[in-house]
């Protein structure tokens, strides 16, 4: 509901990522993330989950990019 009221919610597109991946749906989960990067493609943390996310997908030489990413924006990042 929160992503009618305004679709410029980068949490609420996380949170839906989420919650469709803890329903099985990965690949609804994967496009929730993307929405979510579209809006901040420079935060590690949903870089990360991104590759987290391509990793549980099977596709691992997306998810080891992701991961390169996000340690390249935060090399402090502990995930």
């Amino acid at each position: 509901q929160a992503l009618r009221i305004d679709p410029l919610l980068v949490g609420a597109w996380s949170e839906l990522s989420d919650l469709r991946a803890a329903q099985g749906d990965l690949a609804g989960s994967a496009e929730a993330l993307d929405q979510a990067l579209a809006l901040c493609p420079d935060d590690p943390e949903l870089v990360a989950e991104r590759g987290h996310l391509a990793e549980r997908m099977g596709q691992q030489a997306a998810a080891d990019e992701r991961f390169e990413r996000a340690l390249q924006l935060n090399p402090n990042l502990v995930d």
